[in-house]
């Protein structure tokens, strides 16, 4: 998928994870969903969003990836891992250089096109990893990575740890 509709797609995607939750009450969406403003629950919503794209283009892509299938995964596999931190990275620039942002549209905005950036400089990268058959250390590295990523994010959607990654800006609770 070329980058820029790849990150179009995950934009939707974590907008409506970020929603999803307060929308319909379902508690089984808290695994996947934002249920306040923290940043864990961006990091969350943003790994999420793109492991389900990922998945997604998997099944659509992976008779025409045949031999290269190996590769595209695990490309897909990093680019899950370091785009919720991409998001993190890019969004404190604002704060880092000009302090508290008082506007709620220019703030909005900048969520919006750091998201989109992030999925952007994931698609980027995958497709730079793709097509290159990974060592059985690197596969093993993101396969690891990905599981601790996982239990990380299911885990803490249902009891928060005491570390101010977890505290949502609005309550500070």
């Amino acid at each position: 998928m070329r980058p820029g509709w790849k990150a179009l797609a995950f934009l939707i995607i974590f907008t409506v994870l970020h929603f999803a939750y307060e929308w319909t009450g379902w508690r089984p969406l808290m695994i996947l969903s934002g249920t306040s403003e923290s940043v864990f629950e961006h990091l969350k919503m943003a790994f999420w969003s793109y492991a389900l794209l990922s998945a997604a283009e998997a099944l659509w892509q992976r008779r025409r990836w045949g031999r290269e299938l190996g590769g595209q995964l695990y490309a897909r596999a990093v680019s899950t891992l370091l785009v919720p931190w991409v998001i993190v990275i890019v969004w404190y620039l604002v704060p880092g250089i000009v302090g508290k942002v008082d506007s709620i549209a220019l703030d909005l905005g900048w969520a919006v096109g750091v998201t989109y950036l992030a999925g952007w400089v994931g698609a980027v990268l995958e497709r730079e990893m793709s097509g290159k058959r990974p060592s059985p250390v690197a596969t093993g590295t993101a396969v690891a990575l990905l599981a601790i990523s996982c239990f990380f994010f299911v885990r803490f959607s249902f009891g928060k740890p005491w570390l101010d990654l977890f505290v949502d800006p609005v309550s500070l609770k």
